[in-house]
């Protein structure tokens, strides 16, 4: 199935709360890839260029249950370890998962790996701004979702990128070589990629 290409723009509010949970404009959304939780795809996928449209969402829904399973004790010892500073709040990463410091006490950290929203039942209002067609529309909205501007020609059996902006960038080859894998991924027909300036 090819993966549809939407400009989207959307924000996300705690129910019990009302504050906001997420929010974002004109932002690229690739339908079928599990880039935004299931029933706000599915909106989506029902929805007209221009239509806007309020997504209740259960927490089961939304990011799942609280699980108490995940609220861990850790000690001290292992932050100072790897030169980290616990305290109330702190959001960092932990065995390749995202995770909270809730507290600190007597050289134990507790640490909770629920999603911050896990448990709360939320609402989107939701935008579809523009369904995209055309490979190059759909490219240089990928590459906007990356930070960077450009120009697409094909030369010689190869897709080629003049950039405009890819200098600024902090790793220039790695963010090339990530660009390259993503648009392979999504354009299975462009063998070969190349970035100019």
């Amino acid at each position: 199935m090819e993966k549809e290409f939407v400009l989207v723009s959307y924000s996300g509010r705690v129910d019990t709360t009302g504050d906001k949970a997420e929010s974002a404009k004109n932002k690229l959304i690739i339908l079928g890839t599990g880039q935004m939780i299931p029933k706000l795809e599915g909106a989506l996928l029902k929805m007209k260029e221009g239509e806007e449209k309020e997504v209740p969402l259960s927490s089961s829904e939304a990011f799942g249950e609280r699980n108490q399973n995940l609220v861990r004790v850790i000690p001290q010892s292992t932050f100072e370890k790897q030169k980290i500073a616990p305290y109330p709040g702190l959001a960092l990463s932990l065995n390749n998962a995202f995770a909270r410091v809730k507290s600190v006490n007597s050289g134990r950290v507790m640490v909770d790996f629920n999603h911050p929203l896990a448990g709360e039942k939320l609402t989107y209002t939701l935008k579809l701004e523009k369904r995209l067609s055309g490979r190059d529309e759909k490219l240089k909205a990928l590459l906007l979702d990356f930070g960077v501007e450009a120009d697409i020609t094909d030369e010689k059996g190869k897709t080629v990128f003049k950039a405009k902006n890819l200098t600024q960038a902090k790793d220039q080859e790695k963010l090339k070589k990530t660009i390259a894998e993503t648009i392979k991924l999504f354009f299975p027909e462009i063998k070969e990629v190349e970035f100019t300036s």
